[in-house]
């Protein structure tokens, strides 16, 4: 194995990704309504096509387990807590597990 040499990153190049999300989003706020509307068009036939995935995916789910699958509501967005994850009786990693603790369709 090699050595790791913390620190020792080379030099980053290239736009990075927030400099990509805006030049994008400059783009398409610059296209026209006409040329946007076949790929909002698109967007609407995939959107229609996961929703429909995904209850085939909820009632197997259902079926399999025996237990009802919610859809996870976005939480209001809160202040950060000045307190550390450590504190509060949940580390980080532990948070993540959670988080990462089941299944996905894909």
């Amino acid at each position: 194995t090699k050595p790791q040499q913390k620190g020792k990153r080379g030099k980053k190049s290239g736009i990075g990704f927030a400099g990509m999300a805006r030049t994008i989003g400059s783009k398409w706020k610059a296209t026209a309504r006409s040329d946007k509307l076949v790929f909002e068009a698109q967007a609407k036939i995939e959107k229609a096509r996961y929703r429909k995935e995904m209850s085939v995916w909820r009632i197997k789910q259902q079926a399999a387990g025996g237990q009802k699958c919610q859809v996870k509501k976005k939480a209001p967005s809160k202040a950060p807590s000045k307190e550390a994850p450590e504190e509060s009786g949940t580390s980080a990693k532990n948070a993540v597990g959670l988080a990462t603790n089941h299944q996905t369709p894909f």
